[in-house]
Order: C-alpha cells, then structure tokens, then sequence
C-alpha cells in the first residue's frame, strides 16, 4: 500500500481512477482482492442449500452442477392471478402476402405475466439470476392450462413453468416450475431485468405523481424483496434506469417539445381554454387563472366595495426557456395575485413591469 502514496503522503491514483480500475477489472485485481472468490462461494452455497430442500435434485458433486434442477411450487393469490390471466389476442391471418382472415388465441396478459412470475421465482430461489421470459402457451383443450420458457441471459439456465388445471373465479393457482441449472451457473451479480409493463408504471407513478426519489424507491424495494446478507436480485431496478425512464416520461407526457408550441397549444384546447388568457414571446409571460377563481373574486367584491390584491413572486418554479441561436430567457418568477379585504399587506415585487401587467389584465377579467 505504501507504493500508492508519493514522497509527500498523498495518494498517486484519485478514488475515481480506482474505482474504474475495480469495475473494469483491470490487472485482474478482482482476483487479487478476493472478490469474484467470494461471490462464487456465495452463489453455490445458495443453489446447494435450495437443492437440499427442492423435490428433484442431481448432481454427483458440489464442482459440477450443470445437471441440477431445482423444482418448486408457485401459489398465485386470487389477486395476482386476475392481474395477469389470460386474455384474448386477435392476429391477421396471411397467405402469400394476402390477409384471409383473423385468427384468436389466448395468452397471459401481456406487461404483466412475466413481472409476477419473475417475483415469485425469486422468492422461492433466492438467486441472482436474469430470467428473460420468451412464450407462454395456453390452451382450454390441452393437457395443461398455462406452459412458460425463459432462460437466465447470464448462465443460461433454462425455466418452466405449467399450470395443468384451470383455475375457477376468484381461486388460487399453482404452478409447478423447474429450473435447470447448466454449467455457466454462477450469474455476474449487478445485472437487471428491463423495466417493463405494469412495475415500470408503478415505478413512474411513484416519481412523478408523488415525487418520491429513485434512491428512496430502491431502499423501500430492497427493503421489501431482500433479506439480510443477500446479494441484489435483478428486479430491482438501477437508480440511473429509474432516472432515465422517469427523464422519458416527462418528454412524452408534454404536448410538444418546444414550450412556445405546446403553450399555443394549450390555450386552444380544453381544459385549458378556459384559464390561459395571454402567452408572450419576448419578454415571455402567461397569464392564467380558472373560471372559479373569477367567480370568487367577482362576487367578494360586490360584498367588499374595498377590494386589496396582494402579489408574491416565487423563483426556481421553472427553467430558463431556450430560443433560437444559443438564447435563453431571462430568469422566470411566478407572480401569484390573491384578493385582500383588510388592510393592506406588504407586497414583495421583482418586476414592477410584471405587476402592472398582471393588474392590467386582472382588471379586464375582473370588470
């Protein structure tokens, strides 16, 4: 360690730097530091405990596992079967390049199924593994309901799961699933199932509706799925994921990306109509206020012939809005104008150009 530090004490390589050189695993200092021994050891130990309770289990020694499976049973609540039962798909029929038709089959519910499936897998295995789900067939005549495939995109086991019995209203339902580990077992902890269906929805809710942070909603996820000591499973999504999905949602959720255009956009379209009443370019300025709020301050000042307004700017609302050639807008405040009727308060202003504005168009609406 003393070769790290130069003549003076301070250290020749940055954390950063050092950092980098663990994640990449430069000059195999993962082996030398222990690491990936470590992990290794964890993850058999964690498939040899479970094969030592599972129903089917070979293998005739502890370094060789590419022929153990792993069997278990999976109870879907009445609830979790609901959210992702069966529903009926409709496809174009083709001949040649001729659609003849359309043809009707069932499959699980689609953004849904395999999120509950990977759930439930995990809580019975406990392993690290990345299952990517590819099919699901299911059939009303056949020897069973419901059949399942994926695989671990890391190690290559391979899962199934059959339901043989369709379940009746409002009833739980079993699933008898066997995962076969190959001989690439041990899986890269760090790697992540896509964010997809219903969880990235709930996730995205989480964020923008309630503005809970990512790193908040990974802890409560962690706290809720891992136990002590566990490595971290693949459904746990990323921070950053979390940011970026969240980043993706708020552009799609905008009426259009330029602000200008969605603004104009806005004025003419319900529910907005009737509260946008004046947009500026340069300088830029929207005034607005719900019908319901002029209907309040109409009829308090036919009681109160004294009618006082009080303004207060607030700053950091919003960003600086981009033009053409590299401009930005000036720094933006939002000016909210309330209706007084004692004495008068004291009125902080940062823009006496704005109020005048604002009492000028407050007073068309008004009267």
């Amino acid at each position: 360690m003393n070769t790290l530090k130069t003549d003076d004490g301070k250290p020749k390589l940055s954390p950063n730097a050092i950092y980098t050189m663990v994640c990449k695993n430069y000059y195999n200092i993962k082996e030398l530091l222990g690491v990936v021994c470590q992990l290794l050891t964890v993850h058999k130990k964690v498939f040899r405990d479970q094969c030592d309770s599972s129903d089917i289990c070979s293998s005739d020694d502890d370094s060789d596992i590419s022929n153990t499976q792993r069997t278990f049973t999976v109870t879907f609540s009445a609830e979790e079967w609901n959210n992702i039962k069966p529903v009926t798909n409709i496809c174009k029929r083709k001949r040649k390049g001729v659609v003849i038709g359309d043809r009707s089959y069932l499959t699980l519910k689609p953004g849904q199924w395999t999120n509950t499936v990977f759930e439930n897998f995990h809580l019975h295995t406990r392993l690290p593994c990345r299952i990517s789900f590819k099919r699901n067939q299911v059939s009303d005549n056949g020897l069973s309901y419901v059949k399942v495939e994926g695989h671990c995109t890391n190690c290559e086991s391979y899962f199934a799961g059959e339901v043989v019995d369709k379940p009746g209203e409002n009833e739980k339902t079993t699933m008898i699933c066997k995962y076969t580990a190959t001989n690439k077992y041990f899986c890269k902890i760090g790697s992540k199932r896509r964010l997809l269906g219903q969880n990235r929805q709930n996730y995205l809710n989480s964020m923008i509706d309630n503005g809970i942070a990512p790193s908040e909603l990974r802890k409560d996820a962690a706290r809720r799925i891992m136990n002590t000591g566990e490595p971290e499973p693949s459904h746990i999504p990323l921070a950053n994921a979390l940011r970026v999905a969240k980043c993706r949602e708020k552009k799609a959720r905008l009426l259009h990306e330029d602000p200008y255009t969605a603004l104009s956009m806005m004025k003419y379209s319900d529910p907005y109509r009737v509260s946008i009443h004046s947009i500026g370019f340069d300088p830029f300025f929207i005034h607005y206020c719900t019908p319901t709020q002029i209907k309040i301050a109409k009829t308090s000042s036919t009681k109160n012939q004294k009618l006082r307004v009080s303004a207060d700017a607030t700053g950091g609302v919003c960003n600086r809005i981009s033009r053409v050639f590299d401009n930005r807008s000036a720094y933006m405040f939002l000016y909210e104008i309330q209706a007084y009727f004692s004495e008068t308060p004291a009125i902080p202003i940062e823009d006496p150009g704005a109020i005048t504005r604002y009492v000028y168009i407050f007073s068309k609406i008004m009267f």
